[in-house]
This record gives structure tokens, C-alpha cells and sequence, in this order.
């Protein structure tokens, strides 16, 4: 999860997090509840995968434009970014100067949604972008971003600008290998039980698994400094669960976005509460699955001492 001041490395090696729409919340004891599929007059126009990524290349190109006015809006468009309402336009939109070439595309053509995941350039400094946009009948109602400026160690580093994700994100799940809409979100949810009961055994964990936060990998990566003697970046995703630690946190708003079946992704926003600080971070976390196993995890949540206690989504 995203690094604070008050922040032990040990807690940031072992978990991170955001939250999901109204239609989708769910406290933390409960199952998922899956979202909400199109009704209505939104059927009359379907978005497959190649038109809602190409939303999302409308919206990034328009962001560095500096232009809303490039985008299919709907008079009653919502934004907010990290977790505040503003008007397009605004905080990110007359910053932006650029886009990497860190790219994750997530597409749900079934609720009508788009997601992304990836590096934009903020005055020519490297930040990544977790993007919700919600189409119906072609245009855009809903946009909901996640702007992480820094990584868990700092300031991101030049470099971040011309990194590439990792291909695992972007390869078609083989339908033999591919679990239901409704369980892909149920083991994406043992994620943070896991988590709350400070276990990983009730977490479907492949034995491959790793997860990157802030653009930093902090499973299976031995280059990360100890804490306390405990090289806890070394060890695998179950392994550190199991080292234990993870309890700190609850997750009293979990907001699932979208489900990808082809390509076996889950992402959503959450709330991480940390019990010590009683201080709340919003964290967007995407779950790559494969035979109803978590094979990749990705995170990005906003950087820094975090919000005060019990604040919410924005949605």
C-alpha cells in the first residue's frame, strides 16, 4: 500500500487496496456483490473491448490536451480525483504533459466499463494513473482517478517514464483456465479477509504470485531492505501474509470497479484503514486470476500521511 512517514516497511510489503461504486459496497464480512450489468437503453448501444480502450486513448489524449471539451460527455458527467469531486478540467487535466509507456487496459463490456492503469507525466515527472470511466450510449458519465505522485520509497525515478507493465496484464485468459464473474470476485475478496484475519491461507495464492505497489515489486525481491532483520520484500505473497503484520489493516469500504473475463482481471478501489494511525488510505488494486488463483497483483494509492479516519470513496 502507498508509503506515510508513520509507515513501516514491514506494512507496506504485505498489502494494498481501494474502493468500489455505490451499487457495488460492501463492508468488510461480506461477499461481493458483483456490478451492476447495462439496462434499459444503455443495451441499445454495447461496448466491446476495442471501443471502451478507446475511451480510455479519447480521455488520456484529451487530459494531456488539456480538453474535456475533445470528450463524448453526458450533461450529468461526475469526476473526482483521489476521492474528491471536481469539475473536469480541474487538478490533473491542467497539469498533465504527457503519457508513458506503462500501459494496463481493462475493459468490462458487460456494466459498460473501462478501466486503466498506467504512467502519465505531471510538468514532465512520471506519476501513475488509475482511471474508471462508465459509457452508456456512447458518451462518458462517470470518471473516477487515482493519481499516485509518488512511489513507496519517494519520488519516482525518470526512469518510471519509459518502463512497461508487465505482459502478464495484458494476456487472454484460455477459457478452460477462466472461473465465473461472480468468483472471480470472491477470491479477490479472500485477498483482503486475508488481510483482516492476518492469513494468507484462506487466500488462493499461486505459487508464482507477486505484487507491485507504486510501481515497486515487494514480493519475491530480496533488493529491498530488511526490517528488524527481516528481509520481508524476499519472501512470496503467501509467505508474507503469513509472516504476519497484515491485521493492521481493515478494509470498511471495498468498491469492486470491474470485472475483465478475457483477460482475468478484477480492479477496484479501497479504503485501507490503518488501526494504529486511525488514518485512511484509498488504494485502486487489481487482481490477475487464472483458475480461480490470484497470479498478479498490482496497486497504486495515494502517497503520503494519508486521509483523515473513516473517509470515504468519493462515490
Amino acid at each position: 500500500m502507498a508509503l506515510s512517514h508513520g509507515t513501516t516497511l514491514a506494512a507496506l510489503l504485505v498489502g494494498a487496496a481501494l474502493t468500489f461504486p455505490a451499487h457495488a459496497q460492501q463492508t468488510a464480512s461480506n461477499l461481493p456483490v458483483l456490478p451492476a450489468g447495462p439496462s434499459g437503453p444503455q443495451l441499445a448501444k454495447p461496448c466491446n473491448r476495442a471501443c471502451l480502450n478507446a475511451f480510455v486513448d479519447k480521455y488520456l489524449d484529451a487530459l494531456v490536451a488539456h480538453d474535456p471539451s475533445r470528450l463524448p460527455l453526458s450533461d450529468d458527467v461526475k469526476f473526482t480525483e483521489n476521492t474528491v469531486r471536481l469539475n473536469l478540467g480541474e487538478a490533473l487535466w491542467s497539469t498533465a504533459t504527457g503519457i508513458g509507456d506503462y500501459k494496463i487496459y481493462i475493459a468490462d463490456p458487460v456494466t459498460g466499463q473501462a478501466g486503466f492503469l498506467g504512467v502519465i507525466l505531471e510538468r514532465g515527472e512520471p506519476r501513475l494513473l488509475t482511471l474508471r470511466l462508465k459509457i452508456k450510449n456512447d458518451k462518458i458519465t462517470e470518471v473516477e482517478t487515482i493519481v499516485t505522485r509518488e512511489g513507496l520509497m519517494g519520488k519516482f525515478q525518470p526512469e518510471m517514464a519509459t518502463r512497461t507493465a508487465k505482459p502478464i496484464w495484458a494476456q487472454t485468459v484460455a477459457p478452460k483456465e477462466r472461473v465465473s464473474r461472480e468468483e472471480m470476485l470472491k477470491v479477490a475478496n479472500l485477498y483482503f479477509e486475508g488481510m483482516e484475519q492476518n492469513t494468507g491461507n484462506i487466500i488462493p495464492f499461486d505459487d508464482s504470485c507477486n505484487r507491485t505497489e507504486n510501481g515497486l515489486q515487494t514480493t519475491n525481491n530480496p533488493k529491498l531492505p530488511a526490517l528488524n532483520g527481516v528481509n520481508f520484500g524476499a519472501m512470496g505473497c503467501k509467505e508474507q501474509f503469513n509472516h504476519g503484520g497484515v491485521g493492521i489493516y481493515s478494509t470498511p469500504e471495498r468498491r469492486w470497479w470491474m470485472v475483465d473475463e478475457e483477460r482475468g482481471i478484477v480492479i477496484g478501489i479501497f479504503a485501507f484503514t490503518v488501526r494504529q494511525t486511525l488514518t485512511t488510505i484509498p488504494i485502486a488494486e487489481m487482481f490477475k486470476i487464472k483458475n480461480g488463483r490470484i497470479y498478479e497483483i498490482e496497486a497504486a494509492g495515494i502517497a503520503g500521511a494519508g486521509m483523515p479516519y473513516g473517509s470515504r470513496s468519493g462515490w
